[in-house]
């Protein structure tokens, strides 16, 4: 029997309705790919029944299916390394139960990898064009994570992805980006790995109306901050059941704000000699209202003599280590950042 040409690897936790609907999915795009497509899940010890799911209903499907099941929650970046070590595949895609394939493309993808002949070729990633609407930063974060950070656009060969050391891919445990960290491995590992480009066939469902989703599904995004929507605010806000959560939402609107004024500060620490051009259509673009006094904020700051740039750091570090939002000291950004 030949080998099975791909492994669609999904972590999950708690998203029985989701991940059914994902899976029922894959196997009707999947009809007459049978013995070419796989699905390897690694249930995060779910209570919502989906071990039950899996074992009752996918595995006595037509889906050639792999389950592994945590006795408890390990955390999303393990469940993602139990998922792919269960994978069989030449290839191997890492795919969120919160996504779906977009109709009638898993056949196109199919033949794409079968004519892929250069053994360099590792790395598969589906270019969203939308993400390239993030202003980039010339570190190796942003070479990564953006755009490299959304989970189900990667896919990797899986040979070189298990020769990996298993315990240089444990350091990246803890980041919830464990698969950009795959990524890097990869690379160091094969400085000559080349990357090949796919379409971006990946549709993002969005699955409640209550007020957090409401709220994270028009946050803006500009190096990893975020600020409301002044709109999606008001609607939110007419809604009864938006008050008992307020505290909540207050908390993550002061941390978000926070990241905010915090993130230009290391740019001007770190990056004092090579200032970035951003023009203000950009900053009114993400934040709308916000984005003329985010724009004098970093502006200010570009001015300001390096004492006050280093003072506004050092507190800022304080207050984050303080308040527990972070562990991180001066070493930590000093890397992000440089």
């Amino acid at each position: 029997m030949s080998q099975t040409l791909l492994s669609i690897c999904i972590p999950t936790w708690n998203r029985k309705e989701r991940l059914k609907r994902l899976l029922e999915r894959i196997a009707s795009e999947a009809k007459g790919l049978e013995h070419e497509v796989e699905v390897c899940v690694s249930d995060n010890g779910s209570t919502d029944g989906t071990r039950e799911y899996l074992e009752t209903v996918v595995a006595k499907g037509p889906l050639s299916a792999r389950f592994h099941f945590n006795k408890a929650n390990e955390g999303f970046d393990w469940n993602c390394f139990r998922a792919a070590y269960l994978a069989t595949g030449k290839y191997l895609w890492f795919f969120g139960d919160d996504d779906l394939i977009v109709e009638g493309k898993l056949t196109g993808l199919v033949s794409f990898l079968k004519q892929i002949t250069d053994e360099s070729t590792q790395i598969i990633y589906m270019l969203d064009a939308n993400a390239l609407k993030v202003h980039p930063r010339s570190s190796s974060h942003d070479v990564v994570v953006h755009p490299f950070g959304f989970l189900s656009s990667v896919i990797i060969r899986r040979e070189p992805f298990a020769g990996l050391d298993r315990k240089i891919l444990a350091k990246g445990i803890g980041t919830r980006y464990v698969h950009a960290w795959v990524l890097i491995c990869m690379a160091l590992a094969n400085p000559q790995v080349k990357i090949a480009l796919y379409d971006f066939i990946i549709k993002v469902e969005k699955f409640s109306d209550g007020p957090r989703q409401r709220l994270s599904s028009n946050l803006a995004t500009l190096r990893g901050s975020y600020l409301i929507n002044l709109l999606t605010m008001y609607s939110v806000l007419m809604r009864p059941f938006f008050w008992s959560d307020l505290p909540r939402l207050i908390g993550n609107f002061a941390r978000f704000t926070f990241l905010l004024l915090f993130l230009p500060i290391c740019e001007r620490k770190f990056r004092s000699n090579e200032q970035e051009q951003i023009e203000l259509s950009f900053f009114i673009e993400k934040y709308s209202l916000f984005g003329l006094p985010i724009h004098i904020y970093r502006s200010i700051l570009w001015l300001a003599p390096n004492f006050i740039a280093d003072s506004l750091f050092s507190v800022a570090i304080f207050f984050l280590q303080k308040t527990k939002l972070t562990g991180h000291g001066y070493g930590h950004w000093a890397e992000t950042w440089k």
